[in-house]
């Protein structure tokens, strides 16, 4: 092989392991931005972003039909929710041990952030099922 055909054949594989890398990045990002999109916003939306998102990927569902998957869903919320509340003190009680037990696995730097966490979910949780 030619110096000027070795020249010509690296810089191809270069061209190609740069639009690669490059291509995986951009793919990373979209990825990672509409994943963040579907925990976004009210907890109470997020169940339904998520069982029309899954049966989207997996059914090939047309936009309205999604739309209409997401509304029930949605409909449905009030009814989980307030069935959901009569089991959430033993929920509640299995998560505080569980929290517990990663805790003590934790330096006390870490137990800080583990702890704002924790509380965030919490919050987060309460919201969803209209517990105060």
């Amino acid at each position: 092989m030619t110096r000027a055909r070795l020249k010509a054949a690296l810089l191809l594989v270069a061209v190609l392991l740069v639009g690669a890398v490059g291509g995986g990045a951009v793919a990373t990002t979209v990825a990672a931005r509409r994943v963040t999109a579907l925990f976004e916003g009210p907890p109470k939306d997020t169940m339904a972003r998520l069982y029309g998102f899954v049966l989207h990927r997996r059914l090939h569902l047309s936009a309205q039909q999604q739309r209409d998957v997401e509304a029930v869903v949605r409909e449905d919320h009030a009814e989980l929710a307030k069935l959901m509340q009569t089991i959430e003190p033993r929920l509640a009680e299995l998560r505080h041990r569980r929290h517990a037990r990663i805790r003590a696995l934790l330096t006390p730097e870490q137990q800080r952030g583990f702890d704002a966490l924790a509380a965030r979910f919490e919050a987060r949780h309460r919201e969803e099922l209209d517990v105060e």
